[in-house]
């Protein structure tokens, strides 16, 4: 279960008797995938925009949208949107 919808589960998961997934990823991870819905498209771009320019911390900054985790929305993270545009 992801009750926030950030894409990791809420739920720690038991991959051995000792070894133990804290933060297991709900679908596989694509870099720009914003919404978590296994395709980087026009959505993500829309969710991308509303973010653009913001940092860690403003209304309306998105971690999702933080492709290269520096914290702040730019043009570096557009690229690495760009470059995975229509992926799934």
């Amino acid at each position: 279960e992801d009750t926030n919808g950030d894409g990791i589960g809420d739920t720690p998961y038991q991959i051995f008797a000792n070894n133990t997934d804290y933060y297991p990823l709900m679908h596989p991870y694509i870099l720009g995938d914003i919404n978590h819905d296994g395709t980087v498209n026009i959505t993500d771009t829309n969710l991308f925009k509303n973010s653009f320019g913001t940092k860690i911390g403003e209304t309306e900054w998105c971690v999702s949208a933080d492709l290269n985790f520096d914290g702040i929305i730019n043009a570096k993270d557009a690229i690495l949107l760009s470059v995975n545009y229509e992926t799934h």
